[in-house]
């Protein structure tokens, strides 16, 4: 199909539309001179250093390439997204233990900020916001207290040994040991959060647990197009919000369960969930937040800045 006339005056707006927004991007603001910014590559119109990043195919490698040639301390733009890549550990232990209070606030990505997780996310706050101190206070005082802290580690031993027990009666049999292991280290942490298994060592219901925290936390960590141009949020072209919105609702209406199954038994456990429902004077928390709370604690049991990205 030829281009018609029509179509090619769209596409000739949408160019300078994007030139504009970018041209006022990187314009600094009015009043004080905004001090240079670290050396790094030549970023080109509207893109910024996106193709800088994808032509070795692997962020971790094209980071290190970059910073081989600009240095540890390197600028770069990523669509209408400016940042500072830290590649050294001494500019590293410089920023997060020296200068720790000018970036403790972590950056939010579109995807996080889907039914409202973002604002009830201890992970995503700032800490800078009323929520969060209360968050950090109610996880240092009922959370890693010296009594909830022995009563885990009698947990992780009994499912310790009921991991061995389930592995000795598969004895002669092939065994995919990631399961068992993934199974029962979380059963550890929900034992300790809500004094219930999750799955059964071993079962499908585990390997589908497992899927739904591992598609969670790569999608959180995914490449997006809303990030490095805002203006498109709302289109979520690379279909993030939809799938992060997916899984979130799949927690949620699990946590829903057990928060109902709690409210509806008498019986007092003396575990992290009775102490955030029935403590109210300490705690405080609503049920979204409550139920946020369980959800990042089982999705980020590992810093999610650490999973291997690709572009």
């Amino acid at each position: 199909m030829e281009p018609t006339p029509l179509s090619a005056c769209i596409s000739l707006l949408c160019i300078a539309l994007l030139c504009l927004l970018w041209h006022k991007s990187t314009k600094p603001p009015a009043g004080a001179p905004a001090p240079p910014p670290p050396p790094g590559p030549t970023s080109f119109p509207v893109i910024g250093n996106i193709p800088d990043l994808v032509r070795s195919g692997e962020l971790h490698r094209s980071l290190a390439r970059l910073s081989a040639s600009y240095g540890p301390v390197m600028s770069m733009r990523l669509g209408m997204a400016s940042l500072v890549v830290l590649s050294s550990p001494a500019t590293a232990h410089e920023a997060l233990h020296k200068k720790e209070g000018a970036v403790s606030s972590r950056w939010v990505p579109d995807s996080a900020s889907v039914m409202g997780h973002s604002d009830i996310s201890m992970v995503w706050l700032p800490s800078s916001s009323p929520l969060w101190k209360h968050l950090r206070t109610v996880a240092s005082t009922l959370l890693f207290t010296s009594r909830r802290l022995r009563a885990s580690r009698a947990i992780q031993e009994r499912k310790a040994r009921e991991l061995v027990d389930h592995l000795h009666a598969c004895s002669g049999r092939p065994v995919r040991v990631a399961l068992p292991v993934f199974s029962a280290v979380l059963n550890m942490l929900s034992s300790a959060l809500f004094s219930e298994d999750v799955v059964e060592l071993g079962s499908v219901s585990g390997q589908e647990f497992m899927e739904l925290i591992a598609d969670s936390s790569a999608e959180t960590a995914k490449p997006n197009i809303s990030d490095f141009f805002p203006f498109l949020s709302s289109l979520d072209l690379s279909r993030r919000r939809r799938a992060v919105a997916a899984n979130l609702s799949r927690f949620y209406q699990f946590f829903d369960a057990v928060i109902d199954r709690r409210l509806n038994n008498a019986e007092k456990p003396g575990d992290l969930l009775e102490s955030l429902l029935e403590l109210p004077a300490k705690s405080q928390l609503e049920r979204p937040v409550i139920r946020a709370l369980l959800t990042v604690r089982h999705i980020f049991r590992d810093d999610p800045r650490l999973t291997k990205l690709k572009l």
